[in-house]
C-alpha cells in the first residue's frame, strides 16, 4: 500500500498572540500545530501534515513558492485588512495568487479570512455597528441548512469587526458588492446593514 506523502501547509503569521499565548505556543505557528497534533492523533502529525512558519508581518519576502505548498492558511491579527500598509498589501496580492491557484488551498483564520475575502474582490470594511466580540448563535437560511444538515442554527465565538470563517463557505459581514449569483448561509442578530455570510 502507498503511503500518501504529508500535506504541505504554510502558516502566514499575520501577528504575534498575547503574551501569554506566545509563551506558551511561540507564535500562531505553534497554536495551529498543537491543534492540527491534537487532530491528527494517534498518528504522528508529521505523517499527515508539513508546516512551514512565515512571519509576513515582519519580512514580506518570506513567502513560499506555491509550487512547494498543498495549502497556506493565514492566521488572525490585531491589525485591519481594510489597510493598505505594504505587508498587508502584499499578503492580499499573495492570498489572490494562491486563491487562484489551480492546486493549492487558501484557509483564512479571522483576519486572515478577510484577507482572502478582499483578495478575492470583496469590499471589507469596519461596522458601523461596533465590534462583535461574543458567543453569537446564527439562524440558517436555506443554503445554510444545506452546508450543515440536520441544524437550524449555529454558535459562533466572533472576534472583532467580521465574522471568522474562511472561503468559500463565508464572506465578511459588510461586503456590499458580492456577487449576485451568491447565497446568504445564515443571518447574525448583530445590527449589520444586510444579512452578512455569503456562499
Amino acid at each position: 500500500m502507498k503511503m500518501e506523502a504529508p500535506l504541505r501547509l504554510a502558516v502566514l503569521e499575520a501577528d504575534t498572540p498575547l503574551p501569554a499565548i506566545d509563551t506558551q505556543y511561540h507564535g500562531y505557528h505553534g497554536v495551529f500545530k498543537h491543534l492540527f497534533e491534537r487532530a491528527a492523533s494517534p498518528a504522528p502529525l508529521e505523517s499527515v501534515l508539513s508546516l512551514s512558519r512565515h512571519h509576513v508581518v515582519d519580512d514580506v519576502s518570506t513567502y513560499p513558492s506555491l509550487e512547494d505548498v498543498d495549502a497556506i492558511l493565514i492566521t488572525g491579527s490585531k491589525h485591519s485588512a481594510f489597510e493598505n500598509d505594504e505587508w498587508i498589501t502584499t499578503l492580499v496580492a499573495f492570498a489572490r495568487q494562491a486563491a487562484l491557484h489551480p492546486r493549492v488551498r487558501v484557509i483564512g483564520v479571522c483576519f486572515g479570512h478577510q484577507i482572502v475575502s478582499r483578495a478575492l474582490g470583496v469590499d471589507v470594511q469596519r461596522s458601523d455597528a461596533g465590534w462583535e466580540v461574543s458567543v453569537t448563535e446564527t439562524q440558517l437560511t436555506k443554503a445554510g441548512k444545506a452546508l450543515f444538515p440536520g441544524r437550524d442554527s449555529l454558535v459562533f465565538s466572533l472576534p472583532p469587526f467580521l465574522f471568522p470563517l474562511s472561503l468559500p463557505f463565508f464572506s465578511p459581514p459588510l461586503a456590499p458588492d458580492l456577487p449576485p449569483s451568491k447565497s446568504p448561509a445564515l443571518h447574525s442578530p448583530f445590527p449589520y446593514p444586510h444579512p452578512y455570510p455569503h456562499i
